[in-house]
């Protein structure tokens, strides 16, 4: 391919040669990008910058600069976000060498990802290098740092010396982002106390609609005539028959049924079958007992 980008660029200077060629390369790589084939796109980055790692001209680094943030792009949608500082390194010969959009793009990168030390690190060896403090766009990579770093962590303690330690920061920069950091805070502390009023209030909806469910229950209860659940009906059928029985009636009922369930059990755990008349004919009595006096007796006490 490179070949026929040559032969069909010859008797143009060696210059625009080189950026007509890399500014194919940026016009595939983003067509590579908007078509998530990132593979492809990563390859014409790569293939661009090494062709033009040797110019020095101002359009020759634009083109690179261009790449490099393509090819950043295209590292994080593969997920392959810790080779990026190794390109960029290898491009421009150390990261504080490289364009300042192309530093922003790694601090961010890192830092999406969780990698705030690695952002840190970053911007340290950027912001530190003293031929970077003549940069037009030395604020904006303080901003991204500031933004997505610092105030992300709500390390509001750090903002100060953090300005103060970048050369490069004009002082209407310094007090702009002074003013941006307090703002910030005061949002996230309003939107933090907002959401804990938002949780006490739903807490106490919440307790209200319980209480209110618990009454209309107690009065739906107590209310003569009302609509009874399928599950009280059982109940209240219990409940009336046993208002209709004759007095001390209720409480034989409960003895007949503690009798049954104690005969049912003698009768299925004693293995009755293997018994001998000696050993069952005092079971059989003691059954007898328990009759006479749960049940028996009580009865002929009523029927007086």
């Amino acid at each position: 391919m490179l070949n026929v980008a040559m032969e069909s660029t010859k008797g143009v200077p060696c210059n625009e040669v080189d950026t007509v060629m890399l500014n194919s390369y940026i016009k595939k790589a983003n067509r590579h990008m908007i078509y998530k084939k990132f593979d492809e796109c990563l390859l014409e980055c790569q293939t661009g910058v090494k062709m033009a790692e040797t110019s020095l001209q101002p359009e020759i680094s634009e083109a690179r600069c261009a790449l490099c943030v393509v090819a950043v792009q295209a590292y994080a949608e593969l997920s392959r976000w810790k080779e990026a500082v190794p390109f960029i390194s290898s491009v421009y010969n150390g990261i504080q060498t490289c364009p300042a959009m192309v530093l922003q793009l790694c601090i961010l990168l890192h830092a999406r990802v969780g990698e705030y030390s690695t952002s840190t690190a970053l911007a340290q060896v950027w912001l530190g290098c003293t031929e970077n403090a003549t940069d037009k766009d030395y604020w904006k990579v303080v901003y991204v740092y500031l933004t997505h770093v610092i105030i992300k962590q709500c390390q509001w303690e750090s903002v100060p010396s953090f300005l103060s330690s970048c050369p490069g920061l004009s002082q209407q920069h310094h007090a702009t982002l002074i003013d941006y950091a307090r703002s910030a805070r005061q949002q996230i502390a309003a939107v933090e106390a907002q959401e804990e009023e938002e949780i006490r209030i739903a807490k106490e909806n919440e307790k209200n609609v319980d209480s209110k469910k618990k009454k209309k229950r107690k009065e739906h209860k107590e209310k003569p005539g009302a609509i009874l659940n399928l599950h009280e009906i059982p109940i209240r059928v219990v409940k009336y028959l046993a208002q209709l029985l004759p007095k001390g009636f209720a409480k034989i009922a409960k003895k007949l049924s503690i009798f049954l369930v104690i005969a049912y059990l003698v009768i299925t755990r004693a293995n009755i079958g293997v018994l001998s008349y000696d050993q069952l004919a005092p079971l059989v009595i003691a059954i007898k007992q328990l009759w006479y006096s749960l049940v028996w007796r009580p009865l002929q006490m009523i029927k007086r």
